[in-house]
């Protein structure tokens, strides 16, 4: 196979300082997962772990630190 590149659109780059916060929370949230399946793999030896994400819409959302009057 014979490949040839004709035009190469970089599309719209931007510069470091408007894509640093988004990098670094990129970042942050890849290392959370992995801690995360760590602390999982971890755990799974010593404790039957199940999952229901069905219920997770039963769960009442509140901030406890507001007044319910």
């Amino acid at each position: 196979m014979i490949l040839q590149s004709l035009a190469f659109d970089p599309g719209h780059l931007l510069p470091y300082e408007q894509v640093e916060g988004l990098v670094d929370e990129s970042l942050q949230n890849i290392r959370a997962e992995q801690m995360l399946n760590a602390m999982i793999d971890r755990l799974s030896k010593r404790y039957k772990i199940e999952s229901h994400p069905e219920l997770v819409m039963r769960i009442k959302l509140v901030d406890p630190t507001l007044d319910s009057q």
